[in-house]
């Protein structure tokens, strides 16, 4: 990670610990119009293009550009590769820039010695790799946009044949090179395993005029390696004469290794014992493989091992006996050496040639133009595969991605981003009838959304011809997608799957995307904040008494980019309702009808990063006590101006909510005596007393305490205020703090409906009247004047009275005459009484 990533990083913590919230946006960082440098890479090509088969050397091209109002000083260009998917990038080469000035037409192209960048994919395992290009990649130039430095694009390496080993044998030394009868020769060839894979133990022979005269046993090569191995050629005991005599080096001589070409095993030369002349000493081919429809360098080394000068020297190139190539090297000194070049283009009328193994020799000095005492040693022949022609496919990829205004774009300033792309057909037949895609997702988001082009019809059914090109534009339209600022990726699709496949067949599916970044920044902007530091101060503290005066200080500042004119500070108060026990309500103070201003302060215009204070102060002496929340809002909304006087970065931090206590008096019933005690008999008087007591901190003005009764029936009863029936008030005239008071009435149960059974007594302290639904006395909490008693059980019992007797035939009878005697009663009681026997008796008056 750079330094500059760092510092953002720390800033971003650094505000998250101060409590601010809302990303970018809630922050107010506004990141626009910095007057920096700004580097992206403007083109990305390969040559050859996407596939290649492996061993190719692929000549890697970009374009840097800088589109900021500074010129960047020197800075790298570095470039990268990985397996696609993989997770690290690989450096292979890195390019030094001294310097760029700005320009929004001219692109650099980034050149080491005059040419491309090589990537030899010799090395490589078969696969898609992803080729990124990275503009400052050691973090030298500060720049308007850190995101936008880069382009990836992908290359496929495909099999050079049917991933076998390639032993070829490329260079021959001699040491000697002239020797005389009696001197040892030193015979060095080195061999390349040009192959896919490694080759395992192989033997080299070593032999002159047909006859083995030294051999070499190699444990092993791998694919793209290389050996040297020595022969000892002795022409003394093998009867050499002075003069020519033909070498011969053969690879893998005992067959042991299954190669992709077993035609390239041998290389012959000439050895002159005594001799000293013009010779090649190596012959190599810049690819592994070579198609009929494609090209091949071939190189040789060609050296004077003469005593004199060599004037005119010229190098022909043959395949299968036609000479392709001619090349003049000059003049060559004694033991000077030169590299001769020539181009092989397999597909010439002139060459007849066809897939299958070909010759390739080169030839010193062909026509004979220099005298040499040896003219036998002047060649040098390997054999060569052509491959059929690749298929006749078309092959699709977008070269560059540009955005217009260049990123980083500051919100406001530009509604409209033009992302435009040129698309190359880099293949051997016609596209026709394909699209492109463009789309957008914030970075770090799986799911793309589609962008629409800036001319439908240039998007879709579109042709190209092989080797040509065309631009598309699509439109990111920063107003109708509502984006916010962040860090974007933009992408374009060439020949989008539809149904889950390609329209057009290509030569390589895997490169037909390009990404780029980005950067949205906020819009220059105040933004009015409350102090991170100390928001809100409120004195004397945030619980009173009732009567003091509360002061509350609002601490603002400007974090924004823009100074803030005149603008307002309105504090405002609601009070927590409480909650009936029989019923609840909406969430209480959190619609602006619930709120009561109590004081607007104007302040003036606030200057980015300075600090104001609003002060305002609310009188509690004829407040209700209880729990308030106090909301203060900078610039508030008006009348036809939702977001306040002041247009903000965020209007979402314009709000800040405390609450206090305002503390007075606080009546409750802390307890319920019933004399005589539960159970009671129906038809006794009970003295019920409740005791009273205010747990506030000031005395209570007049009050009544309610009883009331309640029938219990089943469990539903009582549950509704209507159920309850009262029977007693007893009024005070005011309590002390903390100065228990008991308030006494007579309950009469013979009021109750007969037959007894469970009752429950609830007392009220301080119950509502119509005028005043809190009661006669302002409390901190009007939810705890109420007490209900546990059930009382009544108990009713029969009571039969006999009322009169009376005696038919009067009070004076005959005696032996007969009296009939009755009576009248009645049950007084509160239950039936059950089946009831009258016994009658008499007695003489005086015993």
């Amino acid at each position: 990670m750079g330094k500059k990533a760092v510092m953002a990083m720390v800033l971003m913590i650094l505000l998250a610990l101060l409590g601010l919230s809302g990303g970018w946006g809630g922050l107010g960082l506004g990141l626009g119009g910095t007057g920096l440098p700004e580097l992206h890479l403007q083109k990305l090509v390969l040559e050859p293009p996407s596939p290649v088969a492996r061993g190719e050397v692929v000549m890697v091209r970009a374009w840097v550009m800088n589109t900021g109002e500074r010129p960047a000083e020197e800075f790298q260009v570095e470039f990268f590769y990985r397996p696609q998917g993989g997770e690290s990038w690989i450096s292979f080469h890195v390019v030094t820039i001294p310097g760029l000035v700005p320009s929004r037409q001219e692109a650099l192209e980034v050149k080491d010695r005059g040419q491309g960048i090589p990537f030899d994919t010799a090395g490589l395992e078969l696969g898609t790799y992803e080729i990124r290009v990275v503009a400052d990649s050691n973090d030298r130039i500060p720049e308007e946009d850190e995101m936008n430095n880069e382009l990836v694009t992908t290359l496929t390496v495909l099999p050079s044949k049917i991933g076998l080993p390639d032993l070829q044998p490329v260079a021959l030394t001699l040491e000697p090179p002239s020797p005389t009868v009696h001197q040892l020769v030193v015979v060095t060839v080195e061999i390349r395993n040009t192959g896919d894979r490694d080759a395992g133990p192989f033997r080299v022979s070593f032999r002159v005029n047909g006859i083995e005269f030294d051999s070499g046993e190699i444990e092993g090569l791998p694919a793209g390696g290389s050996v040297s191995v020595q022969g000892a050629l002795d022409p003394y005991a093998l009867g050499l004469k002075p003069g020519s005599h033909r070498l011969l080096i053969v690879v893998d001589a005992d067959e042991q290794i299954g190669e992709q070409d077993e035609a390239n095993n041998e290389l012959t030369a000439f050895l002159t014992i005594q001799g000293a002349e013009l010779r090649p000493i190596s012959l190599e081919f810049d690819k592994p493989l070579v198609r009929l429809d494609g090209q091949v360098t071939v190189s040789s080394k060609v050296v004077n091992m003469g005593k004199g000068e060599a004037e005119a020297v010229e190098v022909g190139f043959y395949i299968d006996g036609r000479q392709f190539a001619l090349m003049r090297l000059g003049p060559l000194g004694p033991g000077e050496e030169a590299l001769a070049q020539g181009e092989l283009i397999p597909s010439r009328p002139e060459l007849g040639l066809s897939p299958g193994v070909h010759e390739v020799r080169v030839v010193v000095d062909p026509n004979d133009l220099v005298p040499e005492l040896d003219e036998a040693n002047n060649e040098l022949a390997k054999a060569l595969t052509i491959l059929p022609p690749e298929p006749k496919l078309a092959e699709l990829h977008p070269q560059s991605l540009e955005l217009s205004p260049p990123s980083p774009v500051e919100l406001r300033t530009a509604e409209v981003v033009l992302v435009a792309s040129v698309i190359r057909n880099t293949g051997k037949a016609t596209a026709e009838g394909f699209a492109v895609e463009f789309g957008y997702r914030p970075k770090g988001r799986r799911r793309w959304d589609p962008l629409p082009c800036r001319d439908q019809a240039g998007c879709t059914g579109l042709v190209l011809a092989p080797g040509g090109e065309l631009k598309v534009e699509g439109r990111l339209s920063i107003a109708d997608l509502a984006l916010t600022p962040g860090i974007y990726e933009i992408r374009v699709v060439v020949d989008p799957p539809a149904g889950g496949e390609d329209q057009i067949p290509e030569l390589d599916e895997t490169n037909n995307e390009l990404t780029t970044t980005l950067t949205l920044l906020s819009p220059r902007l105040p933004d009015l904040i409350f102090d991170p530091a100390l928001p809100v101060e409120v004195s004397p503290g945030y619980q009173v008494n009732r009567g003091q005066t509360l002061r509350f200080t609002a601490n603002i500042t400007n974090l924004g980019e823009l100074e803030a004119g005149l603008f307002e500070v309105e504090f405002a108060y609601c009070r927590f309702p409480e909650i009936t026990p029989v019923g609840g309500a909406e969430q209480p103070c959190t619609r602006p009808e619930d709120f009561t201003t109590f004081s607007v302060i104007p302040l003036p215009e606030l200057d980015v990063g300075e600090k104001a204070q609003a002060e305002a102060t609310l009188e509690t002496t004829a407040l209700q006590p209880g729990n308030y929340l106090i909301r203060i809002v900078l610039d508030p909304a008006e009348a036809g101006r939702p977001e306040g006087r002041v247009v903000e970065q965020s209007e979402l931090n314009n709000v800040m909510e405390i609450t206090v206590l305002i503390q007075g008096a606080d009546l409750i019933p802390i307890a319920l005596m019933l004399e005589p005690p539960a159970p009671v008999l129906q038809g006794q008087v009970v003295k019920v007393t409740a005791t009273v007591i205010d747990v506030g901190v000031e005395p209570t003005g007049k009050f009544d305490v309610r009883f009331y009764w309640c029938r219990v029936v089943d469990e539903s009863s009582c549950q509704r205020e209507v159920e309850f029936v009262p029977f007693g008030t007893v009024s005070f005239p005011g309590i002390a703090v903390n100065n228990p008071e008991p308030a006494t009435v007579e309950w009469d149960t013979g009021r109750l409906e007969p037959g007894g059974g469970s009752y429950l007594i609830r007392v009220v302290v301080d119950p509502p009247t119509a005028g005043r639904p809190q009661g006669q006395v302002l409390e901190q909490n009007e939810l705890n004047n109420e007490l209900i008693s546990q059930e009382i059980e009544v108990i009713a019992k029969p009571d039969l009275v006999p009322l009169a007797i009376e005696l038919r035939e009067g009070h004076t009878v005959v005696q032996g005459g007969r009296i009939t005697v009755s009576v009248r009663f009645t049950n007084s009681g509160y239950l039936d009484s059950p089946e009831v026997k009258v016994g009658f008796f008499y007695r003489v008056m005086g015993e």
